[in-house]
C-alpha cells in the first residue's frame, strides 16, 4: 500500500506542477485511488482540446497516439483552456486533500470530470456521475471523446451527405450516452434500453449472454478483442480500500468504453471529432461492436478494428439472426509497423468462432470468401470445435431502429450514414456466408457420440 501512495502522490505531483500537493491529496482520506484518478484527469486535460472553439471537423488527431503526443495544432491552439483546466484542478486537488471523508474526496474528482467535460453540474448526466464511472472513464482516457461529443453537438444536425439530422434525439442521445457512462453502467445500457432489446429480439437468452460478453481470441501474437474488463484496473483495484472496491464492482469497469476510441483506428470519418454523429450507432446500439486487434509490434494501443454487427434477416425472408463482419482497418500511425492481412485474418477467425459459439450465420463481403474457406480448413484442422459451410448468396438485411438516431456504415449502404429511426430493409446485395455446422453434424465430424 504505501509503494502504490508513493506512486499515486509522485504522479499527480507532476501532472498539477506541485509535488506537496500530490502527496496531501495521496495521503488524504481519498487516499491512492482518488490520487491516481486525478492524475489521470489532470494528464488528459493537458493534452485536451477545447472543441466548443476549434469545433469539430478533419483538423484534429488522427490517432490516439497523436492526442497523447500533445503537439498537434488543435490543442496548441487549446493551451488557454488546458491552463485554466490545470489551474482549477489544482483547487479540486486542495479539496480533496481537505476532504472529511473519503466520499467528499471522491465527490471532488467526480465534480472535476463532470466540469473538464463540458458539462453542468447540475445537468441529467452531471447528477448521475460516480466516483466508479468517472474513473473507468478515466482509465479509458474518455476525457476527449465524451468532451467532443458534449462540446460538438451542433455537428450532428447533418449527416455527412449533407441531409438534415433531428437535433431533439441527437441531444437524448448524447445525454443517455454521457449519463450511462458517468453513472458506471455504460455497457449494461447498451444491451438494456427498449432499443437495444428489440435489436436482440429472437435471440435465447444463452446468446443474448454470449454476444454481451467481451469475447476475445489469440491468433499467433495478435489478440482480438470486443472490449473486456481492463486487468489495468483490477489489478490496481487490489490494493484500494474495502469501501471503495464496494462501489467501484457495481461500475462497468472498463468493457467496452474502448469503443469510444476505436473509430480513431484508421478512419476519421466515424471519430469523436469529426463527424460524430457517424459514431453514435456504435456507441449506443446493442447490435453494433468493434473487434479490435492487439500486436506486440504496436503496443501503444489496439492497431487494427472493424465492425461486427448482429442483424436479422426480414420475416418475409424466413427471419433469423446473424452476424455481419465488415472491412479491416489499420491505425494511420501503426500501419508501417504491422501486418493488415495478418490483422484482417486474426479478426475473421475471432468472427468464425463467434459464430460458432452464438450458432448464427456470418456474413462478410462475397470477395472474402476464398479467406473465409482457408481459415475454415485451418481451424477445422486444428480441431477448434468450429465447423461449417460456405457459400455465396443474396439475402436482404433488416435493421431494426437505431438507439443512436442514426446507422453509419460504408459496406451496408451507399449513404454513409442516414437517420434510422425505423425499421429498415437494406435490399440483397451478394456476400459469403459461413453457416456454422450443427452440434450433430459437428460430433460426427469429430466422431463423437452423442
Amino acid at each position: 500500500m504505501a509503494a502504490l501512495l508513493g506512486a499515486a502522490s509522485a504522479d499527480l505531483g507532476t501532472a498539477l506542477g506541485d509535488a506537496a500537493l500530490g502527496a496531501a491529496v495521496a495521503t488524504g482520506p481519498g487516499g491512492a485511488e482518488v490520487a491516481t484518478a486525478l492524475c489521470l484527469l489532470a494528464e488528459q486535460a493537458a493534452a485536451g482540446i477545447d472543441y466548443a472553439k476549434m469545433r469539430l471537423g478533419w483538423h484534429h488527431p488522427d490517432t490516439r497516439a497523436e492526442y497523447r503526443d500533445n503537439v498537434h495544432p488543435s490543442q496548441a491552439s487549446s493551451r488557454a483552456r488546458q491552463q485554466r483546466s490545470l489551474a482549477s484542478l489544482r483547487a479540486d486537488a486542495r479539496v480533496a486533500a481537505d476532504a472529511a471523508s473519503p466520499a467528499n474526496a471522491q465527490q471532488a474528482l467526480v465534480s472535476a470530470f463532470v466540469r473538464e467535460i463540458g458539462l453542468a453540474p447540475d445537468s441529467t448526466p452531471g447528477l448521475a456521475a460516480v466516483f466508479c464511472g468517472c474513473i473507468a472513464a478515466l482509465r479509458a482516457e474518455l476525457l476527449h471523446p465524451l468532451r467532443a461529443l458534449q462540446e460538438g453537438r451542433g455537428a450532428m444536425e447533418k449527416t455527412m451527405n449533407g441531409q438534415p439530422v433531428p437535433r431533439k434525439p441527437i441531444d437524448a442521445a448524447v445525454d443517455a450516452l454521457l449519463e450511462a457512462v458517468l453513472a458506471g453502467r455504460y455497457s449494461d445500457w447498451r444491451y438494456e434500453n427498449p432499443f437495444g432489446k428489440a435489436q436482440l429480439h429472437g435471440l435465447t437468452p444463452s446468446q443474448v449472454a454470449a454476444w454481451r460478453a467481451p469475447a476475445s481470441s489469440r491468433r499467433g501474437e495478435l489478440r482480438a478483442r470486443e472490449g473486456e474488463i481492463s486487468a489495468e484496473i483490477l489489478a490496481a483495484s487490489q490494493d484500494f480500500a474495502a469501501e471503495f472496491l464496494d462501489g467501484f464492482k457495481k461500475c462497468d469497469t472498463g468493457q467496452e468504453l474502448g469503443f469510444f476510441w476505436a473509430t480513431k483506428i484508421g478512419g476519421p470519418s466515424h471519430g469523436f471529432d469529426y463527424e460524430p454523429q457517424c459514431l453514435l450507432p456504435l456507441l449506443c446500439n446493442a447490435r453494433n461492436k468493434v473487434v479490435t486487434v492487439d500486436d506486440p509490434a504496436w503496443p501503444q494501443n489496439p492497431s487494427g478494428r472493424a465492425h461486427l454487427r448482429l442483424l436479422h434477416r426480414p420475416e418475409a425472408d424466413g427471419g433469423g439472426a446473424l452476424l455481419w463482419l465488415e472491412e479491416t482497418h489499420a491505425d494511420f500511425r501503426a500501419a508501417r509497423h504491422v501486418d493488415s492481412n495478418a490483422h484482417a485474418a486474426a479478426i475473421l477467425a475471432h468472427a468464425i468462432g463467434r459464430s460458432c459459439e452464438l450458432k448464427l450465420p456470418l456474413y462478410l463481403d462475397a470477395s472474402n470468401a476464398g479467406l473465409l474457406r482457408a481459415l475454415l480448413a485451418e481451424l477445422t484442422t486444428q480441431a477448434a470445435g468450429c465447423f461449417g459451410s460456405v457459400s455465396v448468396r443474396s439475402d436482404a438485411l433488416e435493421l431494426r431502429p437505431s438507439n443512436g438516431v442514426l446507422e453509419a456504415s460504408d459496406f451496408l449502404s451507399q449513404k454513409h450514414d442516414w437517420v434510422q429511426l425505423k425499421t429498415e430493409v437494406l435490399p440483397p446485395v451478394r456476400r459469403a456466408v459461413f453457416a456454422p455446422a450443427s452440434p450433430v453434424a459437428v460430433a460426427v465430424a469429430n466422431k463423437v457420440e452423442l
